[in-house]
């Protein structure tokens, strides 16, 4: 099966929403004379037609990014510098690397990103020789391109403009892309994560289920401040920073901090105090006051909130100013708000009850947050015996039939929340307190730890690479050897990428 033609419709899907620009017919153009030339050079069966399309879409912007100075892939090469030590993982690149030219290290980076960006490919190792063959026939197609092709000076500008940086709408626009619609970026399980916030705010916002549009709208803007974006998992806010910093010609100082100190309140319940010099006073249900520019809630606002006193919506801090993100619902009721208050404060105390508990007992335990259980019977031994608990239906709220019925299982001690248990993965654990460790099957699927989601958690992944207990992970491949170098050595750019979010210290975070 041959790819589809590529529209220009398919290549402005990778610049800001309802931006286009003049350049957008050529750079779709080149993407399907690459998507033609590689199509019929490479293995089909390792890339389909489907894989050779998003290879054409997202190497093009790559392209565009590097030609344009987007300062998407410079900023992402300099603070994977920062974090790494080097400017791309893998081995791809040495310490030279022009940040502002066409590299095959860059390309190959790019390639192995869209190649596992799929459930049946997504531990693929980079080492594979396909992925090499693609690298060097796209860096010479693209480098034969290099300076003919039209700069996207429109994009460009409005990316680095004084006005840009200045308004809060038009930087969310740059954030927004950077969330999800970035050659970077634009993943599958980028577009998991935001059809499950458009599922949060439907079901907290329910009146918006009749307007789809605004629904859109209201995810849209909410996104860019609640999910981690690309290779590095920064928040958009973060990278948009990086780019400024960066830039060659120009310095942002100012900016920089506006962006980097952008703070976010996700769908808070606020209670209405009042309006002084254009600004609605709100107070959240922590007790913090904010002070919102009502011009910031458009025609959500009118006269709603002279008949109400409540306020359901997402707040950021930009420059200084407190503005409503999305869309947000009014109501009234004397008695709702402080309810929350009350509820929170519950929560909070039976929370910290919970917290203090397990912390006791990691103390008894020497430090120790991993604890391996042959079943059920010698789990709620030590759930009495260390924890200093009885009713083990009660003390988690994770409790479930698999715990009791469970062989081989551990549980995990967080820092901040209840037990975490993960089933069917001990034998992967190179732990000398673990007594299920089997080393033929770690090497086999240790790596599986890295992407099991459902499994543990980012910080016990945390936990499991900080105490050397993943050593036997390596990418699958003939050289195993040269599978686990490779692994190890990015150890934790791998488990970042892969999780989506930074893989660090919970206490850091």
């Amino acid at each position: 099966m041959k790819p589809r033609l590529l529209s220009v419709r398919d290549y402005i899907h990778y610049h800001p929403k309802e931006l286009l620009f003049d350049t957008d017919a050529y750079y779709a153009a080149l993407a399907n004379r690459f998507q033609t030339v590689l199509f019929s050079t490479i293995d089909k069966r390792l890339f389909p037609a489907e894989l050779v399309r998003e290879l054409s879409l997202r190497l093009t912007a790559h392209f565009e990014d590097v030609v344009s100075d987007f300062g998407i892939w410079r900023s992402f090469c300099w603070r994977h510098k920062k974090l790494y030590g080097s400017y791309l993982p893998f081995d791809l690149a040495e310490d030279d690397l022009p940040l502002d030219e066409l590299t095959r290290g860059g390309i190959h980076f790019i390639v192995w990103t869209v190649f596992v960006d799929h459930p049946d490919r997504r531990l693929a190792s980079p080492l594979m020789p396909a992925m090499a063959k693609v690298a060097q026939l796209a860096y010479d197609f693209y480098q034969s391109e290099f300076y003919d092709a039209p700069i996207n000076e429109s994009l460009a500008s409005f990316i680095y403009d004084d006005s840009t940086l200045r308004d809060f709408y038009a930087a969310r626009r740059i954030l927004e892309w950077l969330s999800r619609s970035t050659y970077l970026s634009k993943w599958h399980e980028t577009e998991i994560s935001y059809w499950k916030w458009h599922e949060t705010i439907g079901d907290v916002l329910a009146d918006l289920k009749n307007n789809e549009h605004k629904w859109h709208y209201a995810v849209d803007s909410v996104f860019p401040f609640v999910e981690k974006a690309g290779p590095l998992s920064l928040f958009p806010q973060q990278w948009y920073a990086d780019m400024l910093h960066t830039y060659s010609t120009k310095e942002f100082g100012a900016q920089e901090i506006i962006l980097e100190e952008i703070s976010f309140q996700r769908l808070n319940t606020f209670k209405i105090r009042g309006v002084k010099d254009g600004q609605l006073l709100l107070v959240n249900v922590k007790g913090e006051m904010l002070s919102v520019e009502m011009d910031s809630f458009g025609d959500d606002l009118g006269d709603a909130f002279d008949a109400n006193n409540i306020i359901v919506g997402s707040m950021a801090k930009f420059a200084g100013k407190w503005n409503m993100v999305g869309c947000s619902a009014f109501a009234r009721s004397d008695s709702y708000f402080e309810d929350r208050v009350l509820q929170r404060k519950k929560r909070h105390e039976e929370y910290q009850r919970t917290i203090d508990l397990y912390e006791s007992a990691i103390q008894r335990s020497h430090g120790r947050r991993l604890f391996y259980f042959e079943n059920f019977d010698s789990f709620k031994i030590w759930f009495k015996d260390v924890v200093g608990i009885r009713g083990v239906d009660a003390a988690t709220s994770t409790f479930h039939q698999d715990i009791k019925t469970g062989k081989q299982f551990m549980v995990y001690v967080p820092h901040d929340g209840d037990l975490e248990f993960a089933f069917g993965c001990s034998a992967n654990i190179s732990d000398p307190g673990n007594p299920f460790y089997d080393s033929k099957e770690a090497r086999e699927n240790a790596i599986s730890m890295i992407d099991a989601y459902g499994t543990i958690s980012t910080e016990c992944l945390y936990y499991l690479i900080e105490n050397g207990y993943l050593k036997d992970a390596a990418f699958p491949g003939p050289d195993e050897d040269a599978g686990r170098y490779m692994l190890q050595s990015n150890l934790h750019f791998i488990c970042t990428f892969f999780r989506r979010c930074k893989v660090i210290s919970p206490l850091d975070d």
